[in-house]
């Protein structure tokens, strides 16, 4: 039987002052056979925008499927 998932991940950016504020990223939508591994791997790219400035400090990522979260992690962005 095949199940149909979608994963997105955010990202809760350091922003001015130390607060966070979270963006979520949608990445794929798979159809997959009930118990299948898959191993994915994916860069998201951090460099200054018009919309979003970069603040040095510890990021979260969060892996969502179908909208609930499944794993974290954390990164230190130096100045």
């Amino acid at each position: 039987r095949k199940h149909q998932v979608m994963l997105d991940y955010s990202v809760d950016y350091v922003r001015q002052a130390g607060k966070t504020g979270r963006k979520v990223f949608k990445w794929k939508t798979l159809t997959l056979d009930k118990g299948a591994a898959i191993i994915l791997e994916k860069k998201h790219p951090m460099r200054l925008t018009s919309v979003r400035a970069l603040y040095p400090g510890s990021h979260k990522v969060e892996l969502q499927l179908n909208g609930q979260a499944l794993a974290e992690g954390s990164f230190t962005l130096r100045s």
